[in-house]
């Protein structure tokens, strides 16, 4: 029986709705599990238009892509420092040299020192951002309430998203071979996002087993490039910081350790890629929505 998959996409983007809704529906102020649950709706909605692309077109799922990440973006920062202190945190308490721990323990004061202006610069405003992401949204619902998908039957809308889903997985085959030709962390960092909306696309081509272990093997990947985008996030921030705010000494040293890890996480990365990316994008695509 042919899936009906631009059905299945339509309620999924539908249920990103519905939550974000729920939270922005709601006056009071927006907790930081809220800020992280809609922007985990945000690219679940961002991986699903580029899903769509062969169906709706670019300058549709530019726009929707780019008003969903800018709306997102604008509830990032404090978030996102929330996220470094806790990883720096658990970082100093795994570490055993006790130069070692010293170091990123003051790191750790310094990052947290600039926490509090921060904060307070975020709240001042976070109204008016929600606002914004709310209008957002609003605007984002109604782009999928209006959508007609064109296609005289199931099947041609299958192989429409299967087209779609192909040129996600080129894209990151794409960035994959630059990150390693270039060597550039920026280009790991362009993979995760590509990576992330395989990890979220995925799972909407079937229930089987091997589509499930798929979707879970794009996950972990996407999981690990997270883990290498935050430590390369520390490297800068912490060589962000004054003189005044942490000893040199101090800065050389959790730098350099951090980079170390970082580097051998770019090594993890390139070995499940290459497992992962071994397909060309025809095949791929074709494994998973045959027909």
């Amino acid at each position: 029986m042919e899936l009906q998959l631009t059905t299945k996409i339509l309620d999924a983007a539908h249920v990103c709705h519905n939550q974000a809704g729920a939270i922005l529906d709601d006056r009071s102020e927006i907790t930081d599990e809220g800020i992280h649950t809609l922007r985990v709706q945000t690219k679940r909605l961002r991986a699903y238009w580029e899903l769509l692309y062969p169906l709706v077109g670019k300058s549709q799922v530019r726009s929707a892509t780019k008003q969903l990440r800018d709306a997102s973006a604008s509830f990032g920062a404090a978030r996102d420092h929330h996220v470094m202190v806790k990883l720096l945190g658990k970082l100093v308490a795994k570490a055993k040299k006790p130069k070692l721990q010293s170091s990123l323990a003051d790191a750790l004061k310094a990052i947290s020192d600039t926490q509090a202006p921060l904060l307070e610069a975020t709240a001042s405003d976070r109204a008016t951002s929600r606002e914004v992401v709310a209008q957002t949204w609003k605007q984002d619902r109604q782009r999928w309430n209006d959508l007609r998908v064109d296609c005289e039957s199931d099947s041609q809308g299958n192989r429409c998203v299967r087209k779609g889903l192909q040129r996600i997985f080129k894209k990151a085959r794409k960035l994959h071979a630059r990150a390693v030709a270039e060597h550039e962390i920026e280009r790991w960092h362009e993979l995760r996002k590509w990576v992330k909306y395989l990890s979220l696309t995925v799972p909407l081509c079937g229930d089987d087993p091997a589509t499930t272990i798929a979707a879970e093997e794009w996950a972990r990947l996407g999981k690990t490039l997270g883990k290498l985008h935050d430590y390369d996030e520390l490297i800068i921030r912490i060589g962000q910081l004054t003189p005044t705010q942490i000893d040199a000494q101090q800065s050389d040293r959790a730098i350099q350790w951090l980079a170390d890890k970082r580097d051998r996480l770019c090594v993890r990365c390139d070995m499940h890629a290459r497992r992962l990316l071994a397909q060309r994008p025809g095949p791929f695509a074709k494994t998973l929505i045959p027909g």
